[in-house]
């Protein structure tokens, strides 16, 4: 496979592809029909770092996923991927076999992806003609929510969903574009992909590991959620994404989008909403999986608390949420801990929805940068130090009481056999 040289552009293929029986080796794509336009140019998709044609060979309409970059160990990647779901493929992903040095570009061979077609609109688009429809939208959010936890219980994370990687037909949903994707046979074999940066945690470049599904999944469902209760928020799509924009992640609470929110009618997507503020500012290798924000979420407001108090970060992280169960962010405590200052988070505080409405309006209080203000409020005041020093207290006290009758039997024992002894 090429390495330093220079890949073939969208005219380069486009020009080879328009012969296939010279182009390609194997004899179903030699002999494939290559779908064109009505000038006669194949059409074609474009992205960051491939371009996919379509085409029917043998009968079945399939895309040709042709490289623009070169990616290490390209072949393996998709050998690993393929023997890891092969036992069971996902229903919303499609048939895949990488084909090396296949197609003929100028002198040089290079691999294609033979692709099963998927049918479907990108979900912008999708999102877009189904505004009026509160019900599918919702409808939506509650298919994401099942393909995000299929993955997950498969072991593997998708790595770059945004728009042109989610059709949808109908009400079903298609995952395409596998370059990116993660299973821990490939955790050591970084592909580069950053992804859509419109979906993307602000720490993703060359970030890759099981969880790197987990901002851009609560980005999606928390629009689709939002949008199916307040179509208004569609002012915010820019084509590229759906409502949020990379420069919100940067800048959690204070751009328009986070106020825009704070207004919605929905608790969920209030909940959701303060989650992902948190999240924008928290380290990337530390985020929740979709499934535990969505059923934190989902119970009574009184009893929720940020995430970052139920879900488990790595190591020392874990024991600064465990022992001071604080309302500042574990990970903010542990950087003013490195940095010498002997900080301690501060007590937690029950708040009620309304000032995370108020929170979210408002944005940073006046005078202070907003990241170094606390992130989302307990909403209900979990057990803090002077609830175990009360049961300290308690424990104390019951075997002070337990001494004492001991003492007291042990003296009327030897008086009843003191008596006993004087009158014999």
């Amino acid at each position: 496979m090429p390495t330093s040289r220079r890949w073939p552009d969208y005219v380069t293929y486009r020009d080879a592809i328009q012969a296939p029986k010279v182009c390609f080796t194997d004899p179903r794509l030699r002999a494939a029909d290559i779908r064109k336009d009505d000038n006669g140019i194949p059409l074609a998709a474009t992205g960051k770092s491939a371009i996919v044609f379509r085409a029917n060979a043998g009968s079945k309409d399939v895309a040709l996923r042709c490289f623009t970059r070169g990616t290490p160990a390209q072949r393996s990647r998709y050998q690993a991927l393929h023997a890891h779901i092969v036992p069971s493929s996902p229903p919303y992903f499609v048939d895949f076999t990488y084909r090396d040095r296949e197609i003929l570009v100028s002198g040089d061979r290079y691999p294609v992806v033979e692709m099963g077609w998927a049918d479907g609109a990108p979900l912008n688009i999708w999102v877009k003609d189904h505004l009026q429809r509160s019900g599918d939208l919702a409808g939506m959010a509650v298919t994401w929510l099942y393909v995000v936890n299929d993955l997950r219980r498969r072991n593997m994370a998708h790595g770059d969903l945004a728009n042109d990687n989610c059709l949808v037909s109908g009400s079903h949903l298609t995952l395409i574009d596998y370059d990116g994707c993660f299973i821990p046979a490939l955790a050591a074999a970084d592909p580069g992909e950053a992804g859509n940066q419109h979906f993307q945690h602000p720490q993703r470049m060359g970030y890759y590991a099981f969880n790197v599904d987990a901002f851009p999944s609560l980005v999606i469902y928390l629009s689709l959620r939002a949008l199916s209760k307040d179509k208004t928020l569609w002012q915010f799509h820019n084509r590229e994404n759906l409502i949020f924009a990379a420069a919100d992640y940067r800048s959690p609470r204070t751009t328009p989008i986070w106020k825009a929110l704070a207004k919605n009618r929905d608790p969920l997507v209030i909940s959701l909403t303060t989650a992902l503020a948190d999240m924008c500012d928290a380290p990337i290798n530390a985020l929740p999986p979709l499934s535990h924000l969505v059923t934190q979420a989902s119970i009574p407001a009184q009893q929720q608390r940020p995430w970052w108090q139920t879900w488990p970060p790595p190591t020392y992280a874990q024991k600064a949420v465990r022992d001071t169960q604080g309302q500042e962010p574990w990970w903010r405590s542990a950087t003013l801990l490195s940095q010498g200052t002997g900080s301690t988070p501060a007590g937690p505080k029950a708040v009620s929805t309304s000032r995370l409405k108020d929170q979210l309006r408002s944005g940073p209080q006046q005078g202070s940068h907003h990241r170094s203000q606390s992130r989302s409020p307990s909403l209900a005041q979990p057990p803090g130090r002077p609830r175990r020093k009360r049961r300290a207290a308690a424990v104390g006290l019951t075997v002070t009481v337990t001494i004492v009758a001991f003492l007291l039997l042990a003296i009327f024992i030897f008086f009843v056999a003191f008596i006993a002894a004087l009158s014999s």
